[in-house]
């Protein structure tokens, strides 16, 4: 429920990249295992009509609060924005990806009370994608409007940065694998999945706490959740972001 700390986000885009750099480093290194063991992951999440259901699910709690105004934009392109989070949008440029890039899934190391240290962990959830999509999806998973209109672009120029830093260990320039125009672009290109996620699977992750659901036991279209009041406040700084970047 907790924004990040900025030192929590920088240290774990810094771990982002260095992982996506080390997926363009084995497809140059090592292209047989690359095509045989990398390139042929699959997102765990399918393009079909059960998660088109359980999208449509979660927006009918998710879009609660919203303005009817903002309602009626997001409904001309609710098809698009159900396909795009489905289908991990497109970009030319892919790599391994972590697949659930969040805070739950970083363990971090204090040292006299500041964090010094990050551990990335979960990878079951990896899959051949977009980096774009890990990053928005971390960045997005838990910050508010505040944090991004303080720290978003310092944390993109970073991701990238680190990544070309990491890249010039093993010789490999990254205006060859990843050029900053091109990745300008791309993360341009992409914004809206930062509103598709807060609108089909954040209504999970800011579930109140007594009120999971067990999804061992509960069918994906059966999924009721009852949503912390912060999370309406959290979405609403999203479309205020989106409407600010011509993106609704």
């Amino acid at each position: 429920m907790n924004v990040m700390p900025l030192k929590f986000a920088e240290l774990s885009v810094q771990q982002l990249a260095r992982f996506h750099a080390l997926s363009f480093i084995i497809e140059q290194k090592r292209p047989e295992y690359f095509e045989k063991k990398i390139k042929s992951l699959k997102p765990s999440i399918q393009y079909g009509d059960d998660y088109v259901e359980f999208c449509k699910n979660m927006y009918k709690v998710s879009s609660n609060r919203l303005s009817n105004e903002i309602k009626d934009k997001i409904d001309k392109k609710a098809d698009e924005y159900m396909k795009n989070y489905l289908t991990g949008h497109k970009t030319d440029v892919k790599c391994l990806c972590h697949g659930d890039y969040r805070m739950n899934n970083i363990l971090l190391k204090l040292t006299e009370g500041e964090i010094t240290d990050v551990i990335p962990v979960d990878y079951q959830l990896m899959y051949y994608g977009s980096p774009i999509v890990d990053f928005l999806f971390f960045i997005f998973g838990a910050t508010d409007k505040e944090f991004r209109r303080n720290h978003f672009v310092h944390l993109k120029d970073m991701y990238h940065e680190t990544m070309e830093q990491y890249l010039k260990y093993f010789d490999i320039d990254i205006d060859i694998v990843y050029p900053k125009k091109k990745f300008e672009m791309d993360f341009e290109d992409n914004l809206e999945f930062g509103l598709e996620l807060n609108l089909y699977i954040a209504p999970i992750i800011f579930t109140l706490e007594d009120d999971v659901p067990d999804f061992d036991k509960v069918d994906l279209l059966e999924v009721k959740v009852k949503l912390d009041d912060r999370y309406y406040e959290r979405l609403q700084g999203v479309v205020d972001d989106m409407i600010e970047w011509g993106k609704l």
